[in-house]
C-alpha cells in the first residue's frame, strides 16, 4: 500500500468511526436538554468554511466531506484539535427554490490553525479560514428529517419573539446526527440543533 492509499484509508476509517460515534445512543443524550429552546451566549468561533449552491440534499454532503478531510489534514499539526458537528448557515429564505439555496458548511477549528494546506486550497479554492460570530443565540434540538424542520424552527422564532428578541443573521443548524449516505435509512432518527442569532427589541419611547 503506498503513502497516499493509507492515508486516504486513515481519513475513512477515522470518519466512519465518528460517524458511528455520533449515531450512539449514548453520545446523543447530551443533546435532550435542548429538546426545549433556550438563549445562551457564544464566544466568535475560528473556522474552516466551504460555500455552495443548490439543493441541499445534494451539496451538503460534498461540502461536509470536503471539511473533515481539511480538518483531518491538520491532525498531527495542531495541538488541541478536537472534533465538533460540522455547521451550515443558510443565508437565503427556506421558501426559495433549492436551486437557489446556498448553504455555507463550517467545522470548528482552534486559533492555532493559521493557514489551510496548499494541497487543499489550490484543488478547492472555496475553502477559506473565516471567524463566525455568535454572541446571543437561541436554539433547539430537531429529531427527525431535514424536510419536517419547519416546525420546529417555527417554535425557535416563537419563543425568539415570547422573549423579546429578534432574530438576526442567518439561521444556523449543527448536524448532530447526519447528513449522509450513513442516514438515509432512518430519517426519522437524525439530530440537528437549530440554532439563530438574536438581539433584543428596541423599546418604543
Amino acid at each position: 500500500m503506498n503513502k497516499m492509499n493509507f492515508i486516504i484509508l486513515a481519513f475513512l476509517v477515522a470518519a466512519i468511526g465518528l460517524v458511528l460515534f455520533l449515531s450512539h445512543p449514548r453520545s446523543l443524550k447530551k443533546y435532550d436538554y435542548l429538546k426545549n429552546p433556550r438563549i445562551t451566549t457564544l464566544p466568535r468561533q475560528k473556522m474552516i468554511i466551504v460555500e455552495a449552491q443548490g439543493d441541499p440534499a445534494i451539496i451538503s454532503e460534498k461540502s461536509i466531506s470536503l471539511l473533515f478531510k481539511t480538518f483531518f489534514s491538520f491532525k498531527h499539526a495542531v495541538k488541541g484539535l478536537k472534533y465538533t458537528p460540522p455547521r451550515a448557515r443558510w443565508p437565503k429564505p427556506f421558501d426559495a427554490p433549492q436551486e437557489e439555496w446556498i448553504g455555507i458548511f463550517g467545522l470548528a477549528v482552534p486559533e492555532a490553525v493559521a493557514s489551510l494546506p496548499e494541497s487543499i486550497q489550490k484543488k478547492h479554492p472555496s475553502i477559506k479560514l473565516a471567524y463566525w460570530e455568535y454572541g446571543e443565540v437561541a436554539e433547539i434540538l430537531h429529531i427527525g428529517a431535514y424536510s419536517e424542520a419547519s416546525a420546529t424552527r417555527a417554535r425557535l422564532h416563537e419563543f425568539i419573539k415570547t422573549r423579546g428578541y429578534q432574530p438576526i443573521g442567518a439561521p444556523e443548524e449543527i448536524y448532530i446526527k447526519g447528513p449522509g449516505k450513513f442516514f438515509k435509512s432512518y430519517t426519522k432518527k437524525l439530530r440537528t440543533i437549530l440554532r439563530q442569532r438574536i438581539e433584543k427589541n428596541e423599546v418604543s419611547p
